[in-house]
């Protein structure tokens, strides 16, 4: 039986104008080559989202998976203002 995985990873970036608000705030220190000070615990999930073929003859299944990762970055704030906004509203 043969495993093949292909693991798409994005970013995303762009030029916001100086006036923006931002929701969250990266310390002076921040760098993303850098990994989080101390132990960082790392909660992983998955989600099926689509099998879109199953093959007896190769033993094979061509599925979509989500891929999740999470932790906690002491050097990346939460602006608290926009978020206490949001949730007046809500």
């Amino acid at each position: 039986m043969k495993t093949q995985i292909l693991l798409v990873l994005t970013t995303v970036g762009f030029a916001a104008p100086q006036h923006m608000i931002y929701p969250f705030v990266l310390s002076q220190d921040y760098s993303n080559k850098v990994s989080p000070p101390g132990k960082t615990l790392v909660r992983v999930g998955h989600v099926i989202r689509d099998i879109s073929e199953v093959s007896d003859s190769d033993y094979s299944i061509t599925l979509i998976l989500e891929f999740m990762m999470a932790w906690n970055d002491t050097r990346i704030t939460v602006n608290q203002t926009i978020f206490k906004d949001f949730h007046d509203k809500g």
